[in-house]
């Protein structure tokens, strides 16, 4: 990959990591508002999932801002965080009808621009685990029954139509730059 390539990779993961703190203040402010569409559950502290998230997500905005050779590992681990606060967020926020799963939808695409294929298709795997996983855990562990297991299927499924889509477009823009800068 050349020069340019590269820093256009890591402009990408910077304006993530802002992206991330931008949603991680929103999570937070949601989590301490004691808003009352989120369930009551004094087990599970969602304040310290939220804080953990934006204290991890400024953790990423300013490993970002160092340029090293290899983005993968921040990639990986910023993956990891986005999609361990959208199973909570899946859980707090009353299942995938909420609509918290489209916040695992950003992660899967963007991860299909950075990284590898087989890479995207392991986070949109992981992804498909954590929707149908939070499905299932909420009804055999909890007994909540308003679980619905076919949109949690249905948002696993997208999870690899996004990653394939946005790969292949993903090189088809890098063709099409590649053939501009010929001309």
């Amino acid at each position: 990959m050349d020069s340019k390539g590269k820093l256009q990779r890591w402009n990408e993961l910077i304006l993530l990591s802002i992206f991330r703190i931008f949603q991680g203040t929103v999570f937070l402010l949601l989590a301490s508002a004691g808003a009352s569409f989120l369930p009551q559950r004094p087990d599970v502290p969602i304040r310290a999932a939220a804080f953990i998230y934006l204290f991890g997500a400024i953790l990423l905005w300013l490993l970002a801002r160092r340029s090293d050779e290899k983005i993968t590992g921040q990639v990986l681990v910023g993956a990891a965080l986005d999609l361990g606060i959208a199973a909570v967020a899946l859980h707090f926020f009353g299942g995938p009808a909420s609509g918290a799963g489209a916040l695992m939808l950003i992660t899967v695409a963007i991860t299909a621009l950075l990284l590898t294929p087989r890479l995207a298709a392991l986070v949109a795997s992981v992804a498909a685990l954590v929707a149908v996983g939070e499905a299932g855990y909420s009804v055999w562990v909890l007994g909540d029954d308003s679980r619905n297991w076919a949109q949690s299927g249905s948002y696993g499924l997208s999870f690899f139509i996004i990653t394939g889509l946005i790969y292949w477009l993903g090189i088809r823009t890098q063709e099409s730059r590649a053939l501009a800068e010929q001309r």
